[in-house]
């Protein structure tokens, strides 16, 4: 009896303890952390939207509804193109946008986006920074700021921009002298000593100077997109080459403080997410570029071509003289150009070994 009487008691105290142990799990549910993220020229419904939107719905499903990322357009949070600034300084948790518009902040900048002068493509770029010393020499150049740069490849990897997109016709090198371009970073440096007055204008603005004829001409991202801006309704010569930018790489940055308040797991989940995404974008923009050339031709009658060969030849000069003063006058910069100069003579070997004319 007294055996039996004990057991009850030992099960009574077992049942209590789970109830407990269940009321204490109830009550503690597991922490939530809310961001804010802008991209950089990303408008709504637009391709770029559309990928970062998709990123953010799997993160919050992969992390259960632990990491609950509110996705912004470019301009919504932070003036278009100042993401990494407002990282920093703990505007927003996090930023996505191109590398190349960090120039006011590191000299190097343009060159981990977009060398001027024939460089890496998009797939280059990423082997540079995974395999490579890229995201190394990334991280060095931004080591003061309050970010973290995520994950070791592109989330920005975007297919070759179009050289312009010009409202005259381009027959040679000497129709570019006078006219004014829209152009960012080193390429805008180089096509200004090539005699173009060129304009520092934010992707947002572009349609509206185009459409104004504050500018002839602009440089931006590859055809797609340009269709998602309408430029084919006031711009009707679109001319093609890789001398200019192509490739144009970005990262997500992540405020410092932000990101040591995750969990190793939220944080495993960010990184893997990031680099899916990199991939996504890259793959999206191809695809969409390659569809967006028919109807260019044919429903909007734009001049689709390639660049005069003067024009390139003539780049190709100045982007050397150019890139060879910057590397005279600063040595962090020689180290990072270098670098990647040596990288691409490897990339550019095996593509030129494999490549023939159909």
């Amino acid at each position: 009896m007294k055996k039996a009487l004990f057991l009850v008691s030992v099960a009574l105290l077992l049942a209590a303890g789970f109830m407990t142990t269940g009321l204490t799990v109830q009550a503690q549910a597991p922490q939530v952390f809310k961001w804010d993220l802008q991209r950089g020229a990303a408008t709504p419904g637009s391709t770029l939207f559309n990928v970062t939107e998709a990123f953010v719905k799997r993160v919050k499903v992969s992390s259960g509804g632990r990491l609950d990322i509110s996705l912004r357009p470019g301009g919504a949070i932070c003036p278009n193109t100042k993401e990494l600034e407002a990282v920093h300084n703990g505007v927003m948790q996090m930023g996505i946008s191109s590398c190349g518009w960090q120039l006011y902040l590191i000299p190097t900048a343009s060159v981990f986006c977009q060398p001027i002068g024939g460089g890496m493509d998009g797939r280059g770029m990423r082997l540079w920074f995974e395999m490579g010393d890229g995201m190394k020499l990334w991280r060095k150049a931004t080591e003061k700021f309050n970010i973290v740069t995520l994950p070791n490849v592109p989330v920005q990897n975007f297919t070759p921009e179009t050289w312009v997109y010009s409202k005259v016709p381009i027959n040679s090198l000497k129709d570019l002298k006078g006219k004014k371009m829209r152009a960012m970073g080193d390429g805008g440096a180089i096509l200004n000593r090539m005699g173009m007055s060129v304009a520092n204008i934010g992707p947002s603005e572009i349609y509206e100077a185009l459409m104004r004829g504050v500018i002839d001409m602009a440089e931006s991202i590859g055809p797609a997109y340009a269709v998602e801006q309408a430029f084919q309704e006031i711009v009707k010569y679109w001319y093609f080459s890789g001398s200019r930018a192509n490739s144009d790489a970005g990262f997500a940055w992540v405020n410092k403080d932000a990101w040591a308040k995750l969990p190793a797991d939220l944080q495993g989940i960010l990184k893997a997410e990031l680099a899916i995404l990199g991939q996504e974008d890259y793959d999206t923009q191809l695809i969409n570029d390659m569809r967006a050339l028919p109807d260019l031709e044919g429903k909007y009658k734009v001049k689709v071509a390639k660049l005069p060969p003067d024009i390139d030849k003539a780049l190709m000069a100045e982007a050397e003289k150019f890139y060879a003063e910057k590397c005279a006058k600063d040595p962090f910069f020689k180290e990072v150009y270098t670098n990647l100069k040596e990288f691409q003579k490897l990339y550019d070997r095996l593509i030129e070994l494999y490549s023939f004319k159909r």
